[in-house]
């Protein structure tokens, strides 16, 4: 046997995508074509869909004479498809997983491997130059017949400190060149300017759920782990690379001046998943991969690990990666690069047995910790229920450790729990809960937007008892946070001007990997939000009730509310009036295109009227709807009016639910009006 080339690693790809495989696999055409008009495939494992599920990602071929990663993981998928299809074991060497072991990889994760990522360099180097390393982009105009100008090292052209020389210290011993004609480690003429990496972050950025990622490459036998630009600490958050004071510092080991920040838990789970993938290939034929960090084997820039894991900390909608490079293959071969192929077999079988551990190592360590959205909700994803007027988030005047919420009280600290479940299988650990109250949200919420920030509309209650070291499976905790009496003014002012607090929690465990970023509330369930105003009035007084409909991050035109007041009396008067210009809600900003009745698109169960000489829609039904006009990324005003029956008893509580729904149907968002009735004087 000898090494796959470009076609039939392509071909493979195909097969193992078609039937009978077809039930639990699928082929994902890549979007950007190479330099030599090549298309590149990669392929998902998975036997489910849907939200929830944790993502891991294997990448080879991206050095071009690193043959044998493209055969590695053909071989990996063509071994778990076979053992998944056929409900049996697997055997590599010395290391054996059982068909028990195999199912439960393929039913709970999303195995996405791109194996071939640089076909060009690949077929150059396998048919005419064995050394050759970079992709084939063409030489710079006058450098046509340097040979070496050719092409550019996809692994120095990711987004992460791309520009190195800006970065890192002058006499950082860093292998990155800005030379187009240097042979090994042309960074490339711009961050992510080659198709091939295009493509390597294009499966990232479609497929959120992934949240551990392996590239593979040889020579070296490591097992390398974030960072590789500096050495890693965990103390000093403000000393990180996205901060320009340390600009000319970076990639100098064992110095302190500059040290690059890395989360304690991320790196714990980072080297346990490592141990695990070391074990299983040592199992196979006693070969033992060295467990360091990228820096160990000299600093870098613009790489694939270092970028995967730095995603989430430049932006928040990201999920967070935990990433590595696997170096395979002995520098003690003649020819580590391309070993004979009956070693390069053994190595094969190695790292495969590594992957599959690595897999495993993910399900037994993963936790699912999570916010309940409703009494009902079990922590599955999508959540479909009503998930902003009962979630475990709640308002106490005191703290009295009652699960229980009620208004706040004015002139006074007031108090939030937030009541977190842990579905396990594992302990999960370092857990964290954030919160934040908004003044006055719109019906749709967006995360991170409305859950990371800090300002006038966004307010930040403080920390009482928020972190903890572990919960076991099954376990519960409550997190405490305080209002101050200003806090409380500024967000239940009803006398001074409008405001409609929302509350929005989020829980984060070190070990909790199913949740992606950039997710909404319902399908995200370490996100939870109380969206609900609880009003006291006496009875045959009107209620005015303004909101904000909709949200500043919807391109959309139009915004569809569904109403639902089977919680009041039947006599009780119900209007909608979505014509009032009365500024409510200062700092917003808040239009409708087009006046009266022509910024209404369509309804149902309601009908128009006239109240104390102003036009609005009287809502009448059980349930009913309107589509709205509205302006693309506002919000917009509405304003509800209830008036519940004199004869009804002092002390009832009745409620109004207001839906928000997207084009599919599906509920985004809403807010709910609780009334406590009291006797009229």
């Amino acid at each position: 046997m000898t090494y796959l080339n470009v076609n039939e690693v392509e071909s493979a790809l195909v097969v193992a995508s078609s039937p009978p495989n077809d039930l639990f696999t699928q082929l994902i055409p890549l979007p950007h074509m190479t330099w030599e008009g090549r298309s590149v495939n990669a392929i998902k494992i998975g036997n489910a869909t849907g939200l929830g599920r944790i993502g891991v990602y294997f990448l080879g071929g991206i050095h071009s004479r690193e043959w044998g990663s493209s055969d590695i993981l053909i071989f990996f998928i063509e071994q778990l498809a076979q053992a998944y299809r056929t409900n049996s074991g697997l055997t590599l060497g010395g290391k054996t997983f059982t068909a028990a072991q195999i199912q439960s990889i393929v039913n709970n994760l999303d195995i996405f491997v791109l194996p071939q990522a640089n076909p060009d360099g690949r077929n150059f180097s396998i048919t005419v130059d064995a050394m050759w390393r970079k992709n084939r982009r063409l030489a710079p105009t006058g450098d046509e017949g340097n040979p070496s100008c050719v092409g550019v090292d996809i692994n120095r052209n990711y987004d992460f400190l791309w520009n190195y020389p800006v970065y890192f210290n002058s006499a950082a011993p860093i292998a990155n060149s800005t030379n187009p004609c240097d042979y090994q480690v042309y960074i490339g003429p711009a961050a992510a300017s080659e198709p091939e990496t295009q493509n390597v972050v294009y499966i990232m950025e479609r497929f959120p759920q992934i949240r551990f990622f392996i590239d593979l490459h040889s020579y070296g036998e490591d097992i390398l782990y974030s960072w590789g630009d500096d050495d890693d600490q965990s103390t000093n958050s403000v000393m990180n690379f996205q901060n320009p004071a340390f600009n000319g510092l970076r990639g100098i080991s064992g110095d302190t001046t500059y040290q690059e920040y890395i989360e304690s838990c991320d790196k714990a789970l980072a080297i346990g998943l490592a141990n695990d993938l070391q074990s299983a290939i040592q199992a196979v034929r006693g070969r033992t991969y060295t467990i360091e960090q990228s820096l160990s084997l000299y600093p870098t820039a613009g790489t694939s690990d270092d970028y995967a894991y730095s995603r989430h900390l430049v932006d928040s909608s990201k999920s967070k990666i935990i990433s590595y490079t696997l170096e395979w293959g002995s520098p003690a071969n003649p020819t580590p690069f391309h070993p004979g192929y009956a070693e390069m077999q053994q190595i094969i079988q190695e790292v495969t047995a590594g992957l599959i551990e690595f897999c495993l190592g993910i399900i037994a360590r993963h936790a699912d910790v999570y916010i309940k959205d409703n009494a009902d909700d079990t922590g599955s994803v999508p959540y479909s229920g009503v998930f902003w007027d009962n979630s475990d988030i709640f308002v106490r005047q005191t703290d009295d450790n009652i699960l229980l919420s009620e208004g706040a009280l004015r002139g006074q600290t007031n108090y939030i729990y937030v009541h977190v479940t842990n579905l396990g299988p594992a302990v999960t650990q370092d857990v964290g809960i954030t919160l934040r109250s908004v003044r006055y949200a719109g019906t749709e919420f967006v995360y991170p937007q409305d859950w990371k920030s800090i300002d006038a509309v966004h307010i930040e209650p403080s920390a009482i008892n928020t972190t903890f070291s572990g919960i076991p499976g099954g376990g519960t905790v409550i997190a405490k946070f305080s209002l101050s009496p200003a806090q409380v003014e500024t967000l239940w002012n009803w006398e001074s001007g409008g405001a409609h607090p929302c509350l929005l929690a989020e829980v984060a465990g070190c070990n909790d990997f199913g949740s992606p970023a950039d997710v909404h509330v319902w399908d995200n369930n370490n996100l939870a939000q109380r969206n609900i105003t609880i009003v006291t009035v006496q009875a045959d007084t009107w209620i005015t009730f303004p909101f904000l409909v909709g949200s500043k991050h919807n391109p959309g035109d139009t915004v569809e509310l569904i109403f639902d007041r089977k919680g009041l009396p039947e006599e009780a008067e119900l209007h909608l009036d979505v014509f009032n210009r009365t500024i409510y809600f200062r700092d917003i900003k808040t239009a409708a295109p087009g006046r009266g009745y022509k910024s209404i698109v369509a309804y149902e169960g309601m009908e128009l009227i006239r109240h104390n000489r102003r036009q609005m829609m009287s809502l009448h039904e059980p349930q009913s709807k309107i589509i709205l006009l509205k302006r693309p990324r506002t919000l917009r005003q509405v304003v509800l009016l209830l008036r519940i029956p004199g004869r009804d008893k002092p002390g009832e509580v009745y409620r109004v639910r207001v839906a928000q729904v997207n084009a599919q149907g599906l509920v985004v968002g809403g807010v709910t009006l609780e009334v406590h009735a009291t006797k009229k004087d």
